[in-house]
């Protein structure tokens, strides 16, 4: 008897654990479930998307103050041949605040990319009037992944 109850049971633990096994998995220290790689993933595409949006709205507005809120430490910049190489965040924020004076950019449309666990871009086109002449450029913006947030770490106007 004792025999074949542990044989019962020795073929019944796999079908239990294989069943289980697709359920969320419950962490008990914070008693909450855990999140998947794949739900963290789909957290961190959205949060991109949103924070591309902003940035296609402060080129959009013009807003040197808007941009550089999401500037890393340093800055590579290329501003439509004016302006090239790597500045500070402050430098880079007079910088493109200058740029902005001088050019107004409409229809921003930029379109976010995964090109790496830590490196993303955005890339687009805009139309801006420059002197009364209206001119279609193209935009890049370099991000960098740190702590979950999304910097900007290169800004190409050409």
């Amino acid at each position: 008897m004792m025999k074949a109850l542990l044989i019962l049971q020795f073929l019944l633990l796999p079908i239990v654990l294989f069943a289980q096994s697709g359920k969320e998995s419950y962490t008990p220290s914070n008693n909450s479930l855990a999140v998947s790689p794949l739900q963290e993933t789909n957290r961190q595409s959205e949060k991109f998307s949103k924070v591309v949006e902003y940035i296609e709205k402060s080129l959009q507005a013009g807003s040197a103050e808007a941009i550089s809120k999401s500037f890393a430490k340093k800055v590579s910049l290329n501003l439509l041949g004016e302006s090239s190489g790597i500045y500070s965040l402050n430098q880079a924020y007079y910088i493109v605040r200058s740029f902005f004076e001088r050019h107004k950019l409409i229809g921003v449309e930029l379109n976010g990319q995964e090109s790496g666990t830590n490196e993303l871009f955005a890339s687009g086109a805009c139309t801006t009037l420059n002197h009364g002449k209206h001119e279609t450029i193209k935009i890049y913006v370099g991000f960098i992944r740190t702590n979950k947030t999304f910097q900007i770490s290169q800004l190409t106007i050409f």
